[in-house]
């Protein structure tokens, strides 16, 4: 089946289901459980015949410019008066919205809450939603990770995985719009991470003709829609090359700058002027994206099961052992920083052990080697990296971009471990590190009490569970930390 059947047995089905009167809220009053609305839509996907499939394609624009096509009709994401959206304290809730409240009410008094189904997808970028939705699961929800393909060197866990990267064999494409077009159907939030649903991607040659398609199903239908943005899904690069003296979006930086430059910025704005405004909260992991993104919150990472870690403190004595592991060395600043070490080597007694390329369980074997660790320069920020060698007790240092700490709970800022380093002071700033050797101790506790404090992903679900049910409410992961 090429792509372009594919979408056109998923959009005549979609206009089947979405131009009869009623027929929605049949579905959904008859069907008890996910297993039965599985049936159902496989059923009415098998009724349709190649020539309906391939005429309701191309009568939408099959060819239209930059992939995108107008939306299907009855998929404008506006509520309707079947399915009112419950947006504030008061208004109308749909019986599906009493039962996410309900079943959120039972979790935090001990109960079942085997009613409030949630969907992450359709990337696992640094094991950020599979983490999460293994600690909501803890709480009673339903709550699951598919997504489109696993990245074979970090080979993160999910769920699901639909097929490999780039494949576009026919079971791999009908599995992504199968997966799409059930996820509204089976689960009350859908929770996307990346600039991404499952009917949208970027390892195809060819761009899903209905992206976000999904998306404006589930608001359809009332449910629940979250956003964790995490780098470039959102960072522009011309407004970061503009608004900061450090940034890894320049030339001679990062390899797709120039892309950045030409298009993708493009396609990223229309994310966040198109699909974002649909989405019922918004996160970002970077604070730098607060300055992209207005009205989204920051979410602390919640990437590692810490009481899975084992603090290794740093030596105080004998050959220092520096760890460095970057995913991308340029966008990491990684020739900076080993230029750096190399004009320190005839003063310091240390090994530099370079991490790249292994499976995510064989580098987390090395890290536990390290005194110190440096994470990245250009960012502005840590990322999931640091959190992981934090939680073994491990002395961090990166670049922080103090003009992004506004996006960040000042709370937070006050007690961050990470040793600053800045680019245009690399080696004074590394050496700093390297001669306070005896306080390394202390910094290891520091670094350990942080994570628990801030990156516990069974506080950061007990919050994030909360949002679900109100997401109009501030995202409050204090309040969550101290009603443990």
């Amino acid at each position: 089946m090429s792509l372009r059947r594919g979408v056109g047995r998923v959009a005549a089905l979609l206009k089947n289901v979405m131009h009869a009167p009623g027929r929605i809220g049949v579905i959904f009053e008859t069907a008890k459980s996910a297993q039965e609305r599985a049936v159902l839509q496989v059923q009415s996907m098998r009724r349709l015949s190649e020539d309906q499939a391939r005429a309701e394609l191309f009568s939408h624009g099959a060819a239209a410019k930059d992939g995108r096509l107008p939306p299907l009709a009855g998929l404008d994401a506006r509520p309707t008066a079947d399915h009112p959206e419950q947006t504030r304290t008061g208004e109308t809730q749909t019986p599906d919205r009493q039962a996410v409240a309900g079943a959120v009410n039972s979790a935090s008094h001990g109960g079942s809450s085997a009613l409030l189904r949630v969907l992450h997808a359709p990337a696992n970028v640094g094991n950020q939603p599979w983490t999460l939705s293994r600690n909501e699961r803890a709480l009673g929800l339903k709550s699951d990770l598919v997504v489109h393909w696993t990245a074979p060197s970090f080979r993160y866990p999910a769920d699901k995985v639909l097929g490999a990267p780039g494949g576009a064999s026919e079971a791999e494409i009908y599995a992504r719009m199968e997966a799409g077009l059930r996820a509204p159907l089976d689960y009350d939030v859908l929770h996307f991470y990346f600039g991404r649903t499952l009917f949208s991607w970027d390892d195809f040659a060819t761009p899903s003709p209905y992206p976000y398609l999904d998306l404006k199903v589930a608001k359809t239908l009332g449910r629940r829609v979250f956003f964790t943005l995490q780098g470039c899904d959102v960072r522009l690069a011309h407004l970061s090359n503009a608004r900061n003296a450090v940034t890894m979006c320049r030339e001679g930086a990062c390899r797709f700058f120039g892309n950045c430059i030409d298009s993708l910025d493009a396609r990223r704005q229309a994310f966040i002027d198109e699909a974002l405004p649909l989405a019922d909260k918004v996160f970002y992991l970077n604070p730098e994206l607060g300055h992209y993104v207005h009205g989204a919150e920051f979410l602390p990472y919640s990437n590692v099961e810490i009481s899975d870690f084992e603090v290794i403190p740093p030596k105080v004595e004998g050959t220092i052992t520096i760890v460095h592991a970057p995913s991308d060395g340029a966008i990491k600043g990684t020739p900076a920083i080993l230029a750096a070490l190399e004009t320190l080597k005839d003063r310091y007694d240390f090994e530099l052990l370079l991490v790249e390329g292994l499976p995510h369980e064989e580098a987390m074997r090395l890290y536990q080697s390290a005194d110190i660790v440096i994470d990245q320069i250009l960012a502005g920020w840590y990322g999931g990296f640091a959190v992981e060698v934090m939680a073994m007790g491990k002395p961090v240092l990166c670049y922080m971009r103090e003009e992004d700490f506004c996006n960040v709970p000042a709370a937070m800022i006050a007690e961050l471990p990470i040793r600053d380093i800045r680019p245009a002071h690399l080696a004074e700033d590394i050496a700093a590190v390297l001669d306070r050797r005896a306080e390394w101790p202390d910094w290891s506790l520091a670094a350990r009490r942080f994570v628990e404090r801030w990156h516990d992903p069974a506080m950061i679900a007990k919050a994030m569970v909360a949002s679900y049910v109100e997401p109009k409410k501030p995202f409050e992961l204090v309040a969550a930390e101290q009603g443990r």
